[in-house]
């Protein structure tokens, strides 16, 4: 009755065959103890600094949400982990490819080498066709509403929950017993230009699209301060509800002494 009644609007009552068969990340925690960890995620300013993973692939834990996956295989870079823990659908999920309509499963599964992945994080409430992803090994965890005391099993529940897949991957990374965190991608803003994904991670390049994923998906425009604190960018209410999420994770583990840098 509890698992019904705490877990049929997250999908798991679903994916209760998959989280019996699939890992949960848990068998990873505090397995990189001392290891650094580097976020990437697909914001416009990606190709800045794109380059310097190279230089430390291997050295730390590279995590990626799986929008930024593109941008990391066209400079040959292989992700420890690829997280994508959103409930969408991919395989209906669909945008206009150049004139042609596509799904996100083909684009970001079928056409992106994904039998080279070395570890896919999915969610407990994912859409189960996600866990049918052929990277080389699946695993799950339970990020949203804490349902582990209702199902049987132990189930470690993610608390970290900020509303983004990138703040899945941070949660990740601190219970990997990662010691130093940096972000890349992570500008929840726009370019000048207007963009709001690096150019590998763009879906429809059209105004039109533009404008309507701004209105339905964002929420209005908001000018705040850029990195400097000097000049203004261009945001939204949904990535300054992010933002704020990052800086409230960021005073919880002031005692932890994990060091973080925002390197977007």
């Amino acid at each position: 009755f509890n698992t019904i009644n705490r877990a049929d609007t997250t999908r798991v009552l679903s994916n209760l065959k998959n989280m019996s068969y699939y890992d949960q990340t848990l068998i990873y925690h505090n397995k990189f103890v001392g290891r650094g960890a580097v976020i990437v995620c697909p914001g416009p300013s990606l190709k800045k600094n794109i380059d310097l993973l190279k230089k430390v692939e291997g050295k730390v834990v590279i995590l990626c949400v799986l929008h930024a996956l593109k941008d990391l295989r066209s400079h040959g870079i292989k992700p420890d982990f690829v997280v994508h823990v959103d409930p969408v659908d991919l395989k209906e999920r669909t945008y206009n490819k150049n004139g042609t309509e596509v799904s996100l499963w083909s684009d970001w599964i079928e056409d992106n080498a994904f039998s080279e992945v070395e570890n896919l994080v999915v969610s407990s409430y994912s859409k189960p066709n996600i866990f049918e992803a052929p990277a080389k090994n699946v695993l799950w965890m339970s990020t949203g509403l804490p349902i582990g005391e209702h199902l049987p099993g132990k189930v470690f529940d993610y608390e970290r929950v900020g509303g983004s897949v990138s703040h899945a991957c941070f949660d990740l990374a601190i219970e990997l017993g990662c010691s130093s965190i940096a972000l890349i991608g992570q500008d929840l803003a726009f370019s000048k230009t207007g963009e709001i994904y690096s150019a590998k991670a763009v879906m429809d390049e059209s105004e039109e699209a533009r404008k309507k994923l701004k209105v339905k998906s964002y929420g209005a425009d908001v000018e705040v301060p850029g990195w400097d604190g000097k000049s203004t960018v261009i945001s939204n209410n949904t990535f300054i509800a992010f933002a704020s999420a990052y800086s409230y994770f960021a005073r919880e583990l002031v005692e932890k002494e994990v060091q973080l840098f925002n390197c977007t």
